[in-house]
């Protein structure tokens, strides 16, 4: 067989022409002694063109090239075509259907695919941001000025996870989760919608940790990678994760309140954590907390119930209150206590308004089972539109964002 020479010639570096080459050649199982690859980088003027043209003559090579400006492609053409050289040029076909499908003409500058634009210097700094607060490295910066962090044990790809996202210009800190030291309180100060917790199963965890102990020459019977450890800390960091999810669990008693135009009222309800801690809280002073903090208000998660007794003062059937489920709009009737609450029933759910009379004492619990994320706008439109939480099982669809709830009213004797 004839010795194959091949000229991989470009205005930029040449790895488009030589790449190609080669995934063309592996097609044909030749040997490296079969076969030749120069590549030519930077060939910007024509002269410089036409050198390499009369050398590819006389090589009798494959003139392969990526030229975007127009004047030098066509020289290569026309030189290739009137001499009988072999030629593919793989940037003019694909110029001039973009250019049909898009009404656009090129730029024709040689290299730009890697031109060092603000996209690229925002990558960097993602990069050296990621490297910088790695495991948990200056908290009291890294956590506030990161626009995302990841927390986690050892082991569930913390760091891996926080350069593949530097590489995709997102400034991450990592947070590593040990139940002898405490969590950074600046993990509880940030919008918990920034905080993303990674786990895996113990038996995973198990063997990577026993591969790294490996690796360090280490015993793999250390404490650090035995299934008892483990267990304890994903049970640690699953309490963390809780802690910190976005569910604003207090909205019910906001919601309770202003639906009656009692943005500042001093009535209290109970509210119970999932760890069973109780609190007494009126919904001005629920305002005053949210206003000044709002990550600290968004402490109450996901399983969180809110429990207020009252006596019937009036049962408004003719309300003009209006809650959106999904694509619907639908009226609610509502409840007026005494003591200053205000509950919402939609029309459709198993509470018939006909069962309660003026006088009756009521013990409304509430709580979310299910929430996809909640947001601050949200709780401006609940409030700004005095819609309070719906008696029964349902749910609230709020820009495609589904918070699924139970209320349950009870007679007190």
């Amino acid at each position: 067989m004839e010795y194959l020479m091949i000229y991989a010639v470009s205005d930029s570096i040449g790895e488009t022409a030589q790449q190609v080459s080669k995934a063309a050649i592996s097609q044909f199982g030749l040997s490296e002694e079969e076969y030749y690859i120069r590549r030519f980088p930077f060939v910007r003027t024509e002269e410089a063109l036409l050198d390499l043209l009369n050398n590819a003559k006389e090589d009798n090579a494959l003139f392969v090239y990526t030229l975007v400006d127009p004047k030098l492609s066509k020289m290569a053409r026309d030189f290739c075509e009137e001499n009988g050289l072999l030629k593919i040029d793989l940037m003019t076909d694909i110029l001039n259907i973009l250019i049909e499908k898009t009404g656009k003409q090129p730029l024709g500058e040689a290299g730009r695919i890697r031109k060092m634009d603000e996209s690229y210097f925002r990558r960097i700094a993602a990069i050296e941001f990621a490297v910088k607060y790695d495991d948990g490295k200056d908290p009291g910066r890294g956590i506030k000025e990161a626009e995302l962090v990841l927390i986690g044990i050892s082991r569930t790809s913390k760091t891996p996870l926080s350069m593949y996202l530097a590489n995709r210009n997102i400034k991450v800190a990592n947070v590593p989760l040990v139940p002898e030291i405490p969590v950074p309180k600046e993990v509880y100060e940030i919008d918990s919608k920034k905080i993303i917790g990674l786990t895996n199963s113990p038996e995973v965890l198990n063997n990577v940790r026993t591969n790294r102990l490996k690796a360090l020459g280490l015993s793999s019977n250390a404490n650090y990678a035995k299934l008892d450890r483990i267990l304890e800390e994903l049970e640690y960091s699953e309490k963390v994760m809780k802690k910190i999810l976005n569910i604003l669990v207090i909205l019910l008693f906001i919601c309770c309140t202003t639906a009656c135009g009692n943005k500042n009222s001093d009535i209290k309800a109970t509210i119970t954590d999932n760890e069973g801690n109780i609190i007494n809280m009126s919904s001005k002073e629920m305002f005053e907390l949210y206003d000044g903090n709002e990550a600290k208000f968004d402490k109450y998660y996901l399983g969180a119930k809110i429990t207020f007794v009252g006596t019937i003062k009036s049962i408004d059937t003719d309300s003009n209150v209006m809650i959106k489920k999904g694509n619907v709009s639908t009226h609610i009737n509502r409840i007026v206590f005494e003591e200053g609450y205000c509950l919402a029933v939609e029309k459709d759910s198993k509470y018939d308004l006909a069962d309660y009379n003026k006088g009756d004492k009521l013990k409304i619990t509430s709580g979310i089972t299910d929430a996809s994320d909640l947001f601050s706008d949200f709780l401006k439109q609940i409030i700004d539109q005095r819609v309070v939480w719906v008696a029964g099982n349902g749910e609230f669809n709020y820009e495609k964002n589904i918070t699924k709830y139970e209320t349950i009213i009870e007679k007190v004797e």
